[in-house]
């Protein structure tokens, strides 16, 4: 029995890769089923030989640990054959994994280094937006492929208790499959502590945010620099962030007085050169939510100029950039919302912004709002309709029109093939 679940050759594994790479998923899913139970019930047979730390049971998903680094290794990279690989490899799931179209010519996820080189070259930002389930994620991949944008999808914690990180991980798997031609990122919003930025690494994001903008100055270095260590050993990207901001947004609770809390370019230097850290949020002026501002917007852009003028070619990121669209907001408050102040980020700054040192816009609100508006508008128009396919199919739909109207903000409509 042994000899009928050994692990693969490494010459055999490198070429079933390759044959799984070339086929379409449909077409090897007899096989994999046909491997895959087997060897599930091999693994648990042999569990008490093998020891309490390997558990291969595809059910229960309870990977060991070279699986998993295997697994990440590849999705982060899209399958670099190191040495250390190869070896973890000879595990039976890691080689089921293969088959699943895990192999070198399967789509990975990739990480925002490039991304932000030719947005700052070129004078554009690429838009970060965050994701909670299916339908918000649907509407922007399609807004994505029809404008051949770069993007990044950003996921708080917020997305993770709500859909849980296994659902929206499916989620975005199936967005990069079905768009080979567009470079997508997988970003962790908001991690406020070394262990929420280690379990994203360990889950497969490619970049992730440390927020320690609520620490002192060497508290935000010490958090920022343990999170970039680690990160970088495991090849993910950091943000993190200097100066806050103001609003409310989940678990993110801003200043009151942002004027007071900008980011200090002097610190910011500072900041960049000690902990290493491969793109930071500013704090110039802007708000998370829907009420960013009581009178009218101004931003600091000076901020902006000053670190781009002492550290050219450093991507800075710029956060609470939702403009709160007026014909959103007026359809919420038609059909019996109440957002009469809500107030967002003036285009025409963001777009100004964009063409600076500023790489990544952060957009949620307006994701929020127009699903919100579509779905009071059906609510409001047909009362007795409750399939959720009639109300979420026009949010979805909106959307899809809202993101693609924001890439022509961002400059960034058809940039996609210089960021793969």
């Amino acid at each position: 029995m042994f000899e009928d679940f050994a692990p693969v050759p490494v010459h055999k594994r490198v070429r079933s890769a390759a044959w799984a790479g070339d086929l379409h998923w449909r077409r090897i899913r007899a096989y994999i089923e046909m491997i895959c139970r087997p060897i599930s019930i091999a693994a648990n047979t042999l569990r008490p030989a093998l020891g309490t730390g390997v558990n291969h049971n595809f059910a229960d998903k309870q990977f060991d640990k070279a699986c998993v680094r295997t697994v990440q290794y590849r999705r982060n990279r899209g399958w670099n054959c190191k040495k250390e690989v190869l070896r973890d490899a000879s595990s039976p799931v890691c080689f089921c994994l293969i088959l699943m179209g895990k192999g070198p010519h399967s789509m990975a996820l990739v990480d925002t280094k490039k991304m932000f080189k030719m947005a700052y070259n070129n004078g554009y930002a690429v838009g970060a937006f965050n994701v909670n389930n299916m339908e918000i994620t649907q509407g922007i991949i399609e807004a994505i492929a029809e404008e051949k944008a770069p993007l990044i999808l950003q996921i708080s914690r917020g997305a993770r208790e709500y859909a849980s990180m296994s659902y929206l991980r499916a989620i975005i798997d199936v967005a990069v499959n079905e768009n080979p031609d567009i470079p997508i990122a997988m970003h962790l919003d908001h991690g406020d502590t070394f262990e929420c930025c280690k379990q994203c690494v360990d889950d497969g994001f490619t970049s992730v945010m440390i927020d320690g903008s609520h620490h002192s100055f060497e508290g935000n270095i010490k958090i920022t620099k343990e999170v970039v260590d680690y990160a970088h050993d495991h090849g993910v990207v950091v943000e993190a962030e200097l100066g806050q901001l103001g609003g409310i947004e989940e678990d993110v609770i801003g200043v009151e007085d942002v004027s007071a809390h900008l980011t200090d370019p002097d610190q910011a230097i500072e900041f960049i050169e000690r902990t290493k850290v491969d793109s930071l949020a500013v704090a110039i002026g802007t708000s998370h939510g829907a009420y960013k501002f009581k009178t009218a917007p101004k931003l600091a852009i000076d901020v902006i100029e000053k670190i781009g003028a002492r550290l050219p070619g450093f991507p800075l990121v710029m956060h609470g950039s939702s403009s709160v669209l007026r014909e959103f907001k007026d359809l919420i408050n038609k059909y019996g919302g109440a957002m009469p102040d809500a107030m967002g980020v003036p285009e025409d700054a963001i777009t100004e912004a964009a063409q600076m040192a500023i790489c990544k816009v952060n957009i949620d609100t307006d994701l929020r709002m127009a699903l919100t508006a579509k779905i009071r508008q059906v609510f409001a128009e047909k009362p007795s309709e409750f399939d959720p396919r009639k109300y979420l199919g026009p949010g979805r739909e909106a959307i899809r029109l809202m993101v693609k109207h924001k890439l022509q903000v961002l400059r960034c409509a058809g940039r996609a093939a210089e960021c793969l």
